[in-house]
C-alpha cells in the first residue's frame, strides 16, 4: 500500500468520529482532545453542521478513491455536501430542542438547493462522457 493510501486511510478513520462526534455532545479536536460540549448557540450549531459537512465530505471522496470511482460530474462535491450539510443541521436541531422557525427555513433551502443540484448532477453525469468513445 502506498504512503497515500496510508495517509488517506488515517484521514478517513480520524474525519468519520469527528464529524459524528457532535451528535453525541462532544467535541473531538486535533491531536485528540476529547471534551464535552456543553449548551451551545444556534450559530454554534451551525458551525458543528458545517465542519461535519465538510469532514464527510472529504470522507466520502477518500472511500471513492479506494474504490476507484471518479466524480460523475463537477456538481457532486457540491451535491455531496449539501446532503451532509442537510443530515447534521436536522440533527443536531432535533437533538438540541428543534430551534426556531428561521433555522428551519433555512434547512428547507438548502433541502431545495440539493434537489435542484441533484436535478443538475443527473443532466450532467449522463453527458459529461458522451462523444468521447
Amino acid at each position: 500500500m502506498s504512503l497515500t493510501k496510508v495517509a488517506m486511510a488515517v484521514l478517513l478513520i480520524w474525519l468519520v468520529p469527528v464529524s459524528f462526534a457532535p451528535l453525541f455532545d462532544t467535541l473531538i479536536m486535533f491531536p485528540l482532545s476529547i471534551s464535552p460540549v456543553g449548551e451551545h448557540s444556534f450559530f454554534e450549531q451551525r458551525t458543528l453542521a458545517v465542519r461535519s459537512a465538510a469532514y464527510m465530505t472529504i470522507s466520502y471522496f477518500i472511500v471513492s478513491y479506494f474504490r476507484h470511482q471518479r466524480p460523475q460530474s463537477s456538481l457532486l462535491p457540491i451535491l455531496v455536501y449539501s446532503l451532509w450539510l442537510i443530515f447534521f443541521r436536522v440533527a443536531l436541531l432535533i437533538i438540541h430542542g428543534g430551534g426556531d422557525w428561521l433555522e428551519w427555513l433555512i434547512t428547507v433551502f438548502f433541502i431545495l438547493l440539493a434537489a435542484l443540484l441533484w436535478k443538475a448532477n443527473k443532466k450532467e453525469s449522463s453527458k459529461i462522457f458522451k462523444g468521447s468513445w
